[in-house]
């Protein structure tokens, strides 16, 4: 009996044909293609932040070679963030089936697991993946979507490719007025950050109070509230406006990840 062929128009690789499994439509039925995708370019690729993850073959796991630096540059910057506790297991990426709905519905549709380029992370954590919300952020600068949209917060798909991708969180080294700060600087998506907590060690700065989107910062000259940016339990305030709060001005090496402040003229 003929198997049910299908198209569709995907949004990153055109029109492909696949046919299923079985001789009819069933919810999640592995697929394979017939026209349109070359399943050959998903490869193997090690992803060292999910080596200690149960059932990753020691980190190594299937995605399209295309978004490869892509999911790398992801974990790094999880792991430069310090979230990847939040990452408990991996459900896996690469698997040549229809979707499945969370509603149960049957889709006729290939899911973004066949193209692989999407990753489950988190799926046994009894709320869909729902715990991963705080690396959410970092997949989504990295061209990923997330699945809490449509009710499967465990699933991060490729949305766009960006084929020179990288990591985007460094740490900063910073110094004042020549004296080296124990304070921690990073860099996270361009933008320069200091975590919360160490605002007091800029000199004349005191945290007043940190609420959950912003914090209150005194100085001599009176007091500003600032607003944070936050991964998980990491709580980050914007480094160039509490510095010039403090009176001090900027100098960054970009290419040496160095900052030196010092008192405006």
């Amino acid at each position: 009996m003929t198997m049910p062929i299908g198209t569709y128009n995907h949004p990153l690789f055109g029109v492909v044909k696949f046919k299923t499994k079985h001789n009819d439509w069933r919810r999640g039925d592995p697929i394979t293609f017939i026209d349109g995708f070359n399943s050959a370019d998903v490869v193997n690729v090690t992803v060292p932040q999910l080596k200690h993850i149960p059932n990753t073959n020691n980190g190594v796991i299937k995605f399209h070679k295309r978004g490869q630096k892509q999911l790398l540059a992801a974990f790094e910057d999880i792991e430069n963030l310090g979230l990847l506790k939040h990452i408990d297991s991996c459900a896996g990426a690469f698997y040549q089936r229809l979707k499945k709905p969370t509603s149960g519905a049957l889709s006729k549709e290939p899911s973004n697991h066949s193209f692989g380029i999407a990753i489950d992370l988190n799926a046994d954590d009894k709320c869909l993946g729902c715990t991963t919300a705080p690396i959410a952020p970092v997949f989504e600068h990295h061209g990923f979507r997330w699945g809490k949209s449509f009710n499967d917060p465990m699933h991060y798909e490729i949305i766009k490719f960006i084929d020179n991708d990288a990591p985007s969180v460094k740490d900063v080294t910073m110094s004042i007025s020549g004296a080296a700060v124990a304070a921690d600087v990073k860099s996270v998506f361009g933008d320069l950050f200091v975590k919360v907590a160490d605002i007091k060690m800029i000199p004349g700065l005191q945290v007043a109070d940190m609420g959950p989107n912003a914090v209150a910062v005194d100085s001599p000259a009176g007091s500003e509230v600032f607003p944070t940016l936050q991964f998980g339990g990491l709580n980050l305030a914007p480094l160039p406006q509490i510095l010039g709060f403090a009176g001090l001005k900027l100098a960054f090496d970009n290419s040496k990840k160095t900052l030196d402040a010092d008192r405006l003229a």
